[in-house]
């Protein structure tokens, strides 16, 4: 390598490291709007490939569900990252609802479950929190205060307005 070449690749490697420090120092994280934890960074990502889901709105869901803790458990019993109910978990033929790979790969497919059935993030969401019969049997427009403050959330966290797009034919 020439010596402009090993100039402009120090510069470059200087330029990328000093950006990625300001993003880490300002809380800042890419493609996830300041919600995806480094430790299950590829967790997420590997997630999102593997169900199509966008790993900005895993991470928001993680974020929202159990503040990135893999041992959390919620008063009404669900478990670990996503908040697996226990009957939901065993559906998806998940083993241990506190490892974080399996639950994020199962959360996720649950997700996508719901997406595929409801159309649209907004409702795949309402469905994961409130429960995808509630949803049907009482509607929408009924859910309660903790699913409104739950999409809330989410939509503080990742882009609101993807949300209500209709899934692809």
């Amino acid at each position: 390598m020439s010596k402009l070449g090993r100039t402009v690749a120090k510069g470059l490697t200087a330029f990328i490291f000093a950006n990625l420090l300001f993003y880490a120092l300002a809380g800042w994280t890419s493609g996830a709007q300041d919600v995806i934890s480094y430790q299950f960074e590829e967790e997420i990502n590997l997630a999102g490939r593997l169900y199509g889901v966008p790993a900005g709105l895993i991470a928001a869901v993680i974020k929202a569900e159990s503040n990135f803790d893999p041992q959390a458990v919620s008063p009404r019993g669900a478990e670990g990252l996503m908040q697996l109910m226990p009957d939901t978990a065993r559906e998806l033929g998940v083993e241990d609802s506190f490892n974080p790979l399996s639950n994020i790969l199962s959360g996720t497919k649950y997700l996508r479950q719901m997406y595929e059935r409801f159309g649209t993030w907004r409702l795949a969401l309402i469905a994961y929190n409130w429960g995808p019969t509630n949803l049907v049997k009482k509607g929408e427009e009924n859910m309660p205060e903790e699913t409104r403050n739950y999409l809330k959330r989410i939509g503080e966290l990742y882009d609101y307005s993807l949300l209500d797009r209709p899934r692809r034919s």
